[in-house]
């Protein structure tokens, strides 16, 4: 039996974008996941009141998941996985 879409989604296995640059990135991203000490220097999501943590000077630590619909994703350091819709 297959699984649900949103089993596939919330396994990762949609896929995803590994993001270890400054350069701006765009998709459809569930999660936003850090696999090392990141910050995040803008974004664009459904969250209300992200930008409040997006600065230069908070950094999410390794393992730190972020929920919601991204549709970008810019780095100021660090390394994230977005995974796919």
């Amino acid at each position: 039996m297959a699984g649900s879409v949103s089993e596939y989604r919330g396994l990762g296995l949609n896929g995803g974008s590994y993001v270890n640059d400054t350069a701006v990135h765009t998709g459809n991203w569930f999660a936003i996941q850090a696999t090392e000490a990141t910050v995040l220097a803008a974004q664009a999501s459904n969250i209300t009141n992200l930008t409040n943590i997006v600065t230069d000077a908070t950094s999410l630590a390794a393992g730190t998941v972020l929920y919601g619909n991204f549709t970008s994703v810019t780095l100021a350091s660090g390394a994230v996985i977005a995974y796919n819709i």
